[in-house]
């Protein structure tokens, strides 16, 4: 069942939507505070709405946020926003586990990790995937529902300068993994 849910996001579900390009423009153009984002996590109904609410209260702290869901040792592009990267090239993202890069340090430590970024393949190939200017920091964290990391929750910021947005992508994982394990309660 958390397969279905998680690793398929791309697969139609039957659940009524606005237009995708509806969607997306909404969520583009949408911002949220940290409180209103938890509590509208809470009472998402689908997971398409868990990553439009994290766009909407994380994307303003950093450049480039990209959501990606874990299907087995692969990390999968789920969604982006920010400079150079629309949803549907976050889609196209794919890349292995077991590499390093800041996804593997993030779902070791199960912790989120925020630093420069690494030299790693997987690290090297995020630069050139997401394009323009290479970040001067990274922060990743992972999202877990029963246990179990099911996502990853990615940003970066041209100017090491910028706040810390650690902090934030912990309270907004911390909450999607509360409102995927709703979910998947609700589907048993």
């Amino acid at each position: 069942m958390l397969d279905e849910i998680m690793g398929m996001v791309h697969a139609e579900d039957g659940v009524r939507r606005k237009p995708a390009a509806a969607r997306r423009r909404h969520a583009e153009e949408r911002t949220l505070s940290f409180d209103d984002a938890i509590l509208a996590l809470a009472a998402a109904p689908d997971r398409d709405e868990i990553a439009e609410i994290a766009m909407a209260a994380l994307a303003p702290h950093v450049d480039r946020l990209l959501l990606s869901t874990l299907k087995g040792e692969l990390i999968v592009g789920w969604t982006g926003r920010g400079t150079a990267l629309s949803p549907a090239k976050a889609r196209s993202f794919l890349a292995p586990l077991s590499l390093p890069s800041v996804f593997q340090q993030a779902l070791t430590s199960q912790d989120v990790v925020e630093d420069k970024p690494g030299t790693g393949p997987i690290d090297l190939f995020m630069t050139a995937f997401l394009g323009g200017t290479p970040p001067a920091r990274v922060t990743a964290v992972p999202v877990a529902a029963r246990g179990r990391t099911v996502a990853f929750v990615y940003g970066d910021v041209e100017s090491a300068a910028r706040s810390s947005a650690a902090n934030a992508f912990l309270r907004v994982s911390a909450a999607m993994g509360v409102a995927f394990a709703r979910l998947l309660d609700s589907a048993t």
